[in-house]
């Protein structure tokens, strides 16, 4: 954890942070505690911020911190399901961390008029990221930044989108994030190669079932280890 003033923030919603439209008012769905608005408002980076939950407990605890801090006259925290307790343009940033891709997807598209009136959306999802890339593309989004950060053992990824129409990007990129391969991210190589080797022990069991699905999932799985390694390759032989 690392200490930022009035709250402590884990380098992943430090990476979150970071890609919030700075001076301009920011929500944070699913705010938990509220550290992500309480760090963003109390140094500065936004002017105003609304913390959302949908569960009682979890917005008792957020206005309780909000409170602690003195911070409740810049930081409203609402109880709500997703982005529906916001009006749209209301802020300029919404941030939903920590979550599923088809949480996010959920929430999004049950609120598109708020979303379409968003200048940026930072997101970091905890599994099928292909997915949510290429939903964002197909629902006219680009992505405009993405970041990996370490925690521990885990990778995280986290991503900033904003609207407007830009080609799809490749099977490839989908899968291993356009900006980080064109950026070539200096922890791109290392969260490969653990995404290989868990990739090839997940295939090493599969070999073992002899089902018609695991066989389609041994196809896939070993689709996508060929393009993570030509990947590696690139990665190894491109220069800085």
């Amino acid at each position: 954890m690392q200490n930022d003033g009035l709250v402590k923030l884990t380098p992943r919603l430090k990476a979150v942070a970071g890609l919030v439209l700075p001076g301009q008012p920011m929500a944070d769905i699913g705010s938990d505690h509220g550290y992500l608005p309480l760090y963003l408002v109390s140094k500065g980076i936004v002017p105003s911020a609304i913390a959302v939950e949908v569960r009682q407990g979890p917005w008792a605890k957020a206005d309780h911190q909000v409170r602690l801090h003195g911070l409740e006259r810049k930081i409203e925290v609402r109880l709500g399901d997703g982005l529906k307790p916001l009006k749209p343009g209301e802020v300029a940033t919404a941030a939903l961390a920590g979550m599923g891709t088809q949480t996010m997807i959920k929430i999004l598209t049950e609120s598109m008029p708020i979303v379409n009136r968003l200048k940026r959306l930072v997101l970091q999802p905890m599994a099928e990221i292909p997915v949510l890339r290429e939903w964002l593309y197909r629902h006219h989004f680009h992505l405009t930044h993405e970041e990996l950060v370490r925690e521990g053992d885990r990778y995280y990824v986290v991503m900033a989108a904003g609207l407007g129409h830009k080609p799809m990007p490749s099977v490839t990129e989908l899968e291993v994030g356009p900006l980080l391969i064109a950026n070539r991210h200096p922890l791109l190589v290392p969260y490969l190669a653990k995404t290989i080797r868990q990739d090839e022990q997940v295939l090493l069991e599969l070999k073992n079932i002899t089902t018609e699905k695991a066989v389609r999932q041994q196809q896939l799985l070993e689709k996508r280890l060929e393009e993570l390694k030509e990947v590696m390759t690139w990665l190894s032989c491109a220069k800085p």
